[in-house]
């Protein structure tokens, strides 16, 4: 396994202030990937510390200012490896996304092992920046070769990710009588037929049913004390209500469709 820090997502999206959340959320999935007693890898860009975390500032600089947030950055990826030292992908081809060139990147790097079915990978975006929208994006490797590379953006969505590889064990098993709503995990929201969006429906992430433009998540209202905990389903082009599945089945009721009940279409970080 393998899992590539995205230098790019380092964008000047930070200030004075604001780096210490996002470097902290950092740090945070770094160690949590430090602690998994599997064979991985941690990858990094040489020229990681030379990208904008502050406008203006590069993230030597910026983490020079915070002794003790510079002491644990730097201990978290001690143990990290410089992919440049044994590059895979060819510094002379274009590798683009969204007709950004990423060739010399983690990006390219991370494409180019998805390519050579090397092992499983993602790319690890810092927070609030241009990749944080996606939960999947396709590389364009010239002349006309698409790979889609998995983001993981914190340490929710590296869960998510480890549990659909079965890394890691899931949350144990949903017990109904609690009366309470489920993790996204104890539900069939967490099988291969879905895939996590930026959307939420009343504060819980919504998964898109694969194929379809089917919007499900947990519903999370007190109505579970007297019925058994069941899936939202909406459309992703209106927003409308089509109706509820079990928390444990994949089936559609739409006699359960509530005429004015909608989604609100908003994207949400996956922060």
């Amino acid at each position: 396994m393998r899992v590539f820090i995205n230098e790019k997502s380092l964008q000047s999206q930070f200030n004075a202030t604001t780096i210490v959340d996002g470097v902290k959320k950092f740090i945070e999935t770094v160690d949590f990937l430090n602690k998994l007693e599997i064979d991985k890898k941690i990858l990094k860009s040489q020229f990681i510390f030379n990208e904008n975390a502050i406008a203006g500032m590069h993230l030597s600089s910026s983490l020079a200012n915070n002794r003790d947030l510079r002491q644990n950055f730097l201990q978290a990826i001690q143990n990290s490896i410089v992919w440049n030292k044994a590059q895979l992908h060819d510094s002379q081809l274009l590798y683009s996304w969204n007709e950004d060139i990423v060739t010399d990147t983690s990006i390219a790097e991370n494409t180019e092992h998805q390519i050579q079915k090397t092992g499983i990978s993602a790319l690890f975006n810092f927070s609030n920046c241009n990749y944080s929208n996606h939960t999947n994006i396709d590389i364009l490797k010239e002349p006309d070769q698409v790979t889609n590379l998995h983001c993981i953006h914190n340490l929710d969505s590296l869960k998510k990710w480890l549990r659909i590889h079965k890394i890691i064990e899931e949350h144990d098993e949903y017990d109904e009588t609690k009366k309470i709503a489920p993790f996204d995990d104890q539900t069939v929201l967490i099988g291969e037929e879905f895939e996590i969006t930026t959307y939420k429906n009343r504060g819980r992430r919504a998964y898109r049913l694969k194929g379809t433009n089917q919007l499900w998540a947990v519903d999370d209202s007190k109505r579970h004390i007297i019925g058994k905990p069941h899936l939202e389903v909406f459309s992703e082009i209106d927003g409308k209500h089509l109706g509820t599945s079990f928390y444990n089945e994949i089936n559609l009721d739409t006699t359960r469709a509530v005429n004015l009940r909608k989604i609100i279409l908003r994207h949400y970080p996956i922060d």
